[in-house]
């Protein structure tokens, strides 16, 4: 089980909550960019997962699917939230160097640890730490699959960023 404490200060009338004004986003239309970005994300996990799962088969070839599934869920929650902001969702062009699973995964964690606390809006802070929490289970499923531990220590700077 994952836990995400302190992922934003409380909201007052004057600032809505997240990170200092040095390191957060100064307005909605800066969430607006950074969920595109997350949008693309997905979208490229999405499909790695999909390559992965047609190279593989049997019982990986269904967790794969499953994740699949996942990745293309977030995205669509993430479309919900850019269309809720007035904004139609569109992929950036991105491609994932990674063609390992363990890797992509400890990449989103890095990428959604990195992207919280710029996030102006607490609301949608707390939909991206959901999605957060989502890639750590995973990742730690697929250690776990490779008997590996689940987790080599805190997931407090991911794999990179």
């Amino acid at each position: 089980m994952l836990t995400l404490a302190g992922c934003g200060r409380a909201a007052t009338e004057d600032a809505p909550g997240g990170a200092p004004p040095a390191r957060a986003t100064t307005s909605e239309q800066g969430d607006i960019e950074l969920l595109q970005r997350a949008y693309s994300e997905e979208l490229a996990s999405a499909e790695l997962y999909a390559l992965l799962a047609s190279r593989a088969g049997g019982s990986r070839d269904a967790l794969l699917r499953r994740f699949e599934g996942v990745e293309r869920a977030h995205a669509r929650r993430i479309a919900t939230a850019l269309r809720a902001r007035d904004t139609a969702p569109k992929a950036l062009p991105l491609s994932l160097d990674e063609t390992d699973a363990q890797l992509a995964e400890g990449r989103a964690i890095a990428f959604y640890l990195d992207l919280l606390p710029k996030i102006y809006d607490p609301r949608l802070r707390s939909v991206l730490t959901t999605i957060l929490t989502v890639e750590a289970e995973q990742l730690a499923v697929l250690r776990a699959r490779e008997g590996q531990a689940p987790a080599t220590g805190p997931f407090v700077y991911g794999f990179r960023s």
